[in-house]
């Protein structure tokens, strides 16, 4: 396709093309627009997912059991891979990458609730961001975008 049937038209036909135009699935899919919210989601999980790697790399020394460092840096390890999978996926509107962010912030989320039920004053922060993100990744707009749908 041309630069200029880059902009959709309406019914969701790019610009440029008629209905009998034949036009690809993954064209259609390249025109989606990627929410300000998931960009950041991605980029912050990308962040983290980096410092998990740079935790596996030296991390666990202070432990003193070599042992128990090299496990701990085997899971920083697998954490910032699957991090930076998961970053990946957002950036490029993966619908798992969506569903796999959902659990595990709802999953962080959770651990806020347990913290903040012993006391623990950081569990309120963590409760309410990862409980914010994942609201917002179930949101329509959010949704839409990782279904590919242009509304």
């Amino acid at each position: 396709m041309h630069p200029e049937n880059y902009t959709m038209g309406r019914h969701g036909i790019p610009l440029g093309t008629t209905p009998s135009t034949p036009v690809s699935k993954m064209e259609l899919i390249d025109e989606r627009k990627r929410p300000l919210g998931v960009s950041i989601l991605a980029v912050l999980n990308t962040i983290g997912a980096v410092i998990l790697v740079l935790a596996a790399i030296g991390g666990g020394s202070e432990l003193g059991d070599p042992g128990a460092a090299a496990a701990y840096g085997a899971i920083m390890g697998v954490f910032g891979v699957f991090s930076l999978a998961i970053a990946i996926g957002l950036w490029k509107l993966r619908n798992w990458a969506r569903i796999a962010a959902i659990i595990l912030y709802s999953l962080s989320a959770l651990i806020g609730i347990i913290e903040l039920s012993q006391g623990a004053s950081p569990g309120f922060m963590q409760l309410l961001v990862a409980g914010n993100i994942a609201a917002y990744l179930c949101r329509a707009r959010a949704r839409d975008a990782f279904n590919g749908s242009t509304n």
